[in-house]
């Protein structure tokens, strides 16, 4: 595993994404989820789940448009500038990859917010909850849906054709 962002991530596809405006942006597809457990768990995992998107969020924010293809680049620069919007804002959850997931919980979370084994722990559920339901929605194709679940764990029987 790599152990800094900033180097030059093997896993890049070989072909582009093309920006679909018409899906939910991370942050909309965020939101509307926290929105649909506010009921169905606890307060202070509600909490949890709204920290961890917020650091989450602040890393892709930061992080993930060193990642993107020249036109995708170009968009987020355009739209960064003149609507003053940031990564979450601007791409869909096919622009979070499966290295971004690893990453958070196996070396942002832990080594640069310094938060607890039980937050890492709360973090991984969110994530075994989030996918599921992302893909359920539609807005998380298959096989971008496997690549994630495979990082989280615990959804191997929970794949979707």
């Amino acid at each position: 595993m790599k152990t800094s962002k900033n180097q030059e991530n093997p896993e890049k596809p070989e072909t582009q994404l093309p920006y679909r405006t018409a899906m939910k942006t991370i942050k909309e597809a965020f939101n509307e989820f926290l929105k649909e457990q506010k009921d169905g768990v606890s307060s202070r995992t509600h909490r949890d789940y709204e920290d961890l998107i917020s650091l989450f969020e602040e890393y892709l924010d930061v992080c993930a448009p060193d990642d993107l293809y020249e036109e995708d680049k170009k968009l987020y620069e355009e739209k960064q500038k003149n609507e003053h919007k940031e990564y979450c804002q601007i791409f869909d959850l096919a622009y979070i990859s499966d290295y971004d997931i690893e990453y958070l919980l196996e070396d942002y979370l832990i080594n640069d917010v310094g938060e607890s084994a039980t937050f890492i722990e709360t973090s991984r559920r969110f994530f075994r909850k989030f996918l599921p339901w992302a893909h359920e929605k539609g807005y998380v194709e298959p096989e971008h849906y496997g690549e994630l679940a495979d990082v989280v764990g615990g959804l191997k029987g929970k794949k979707f054709e």
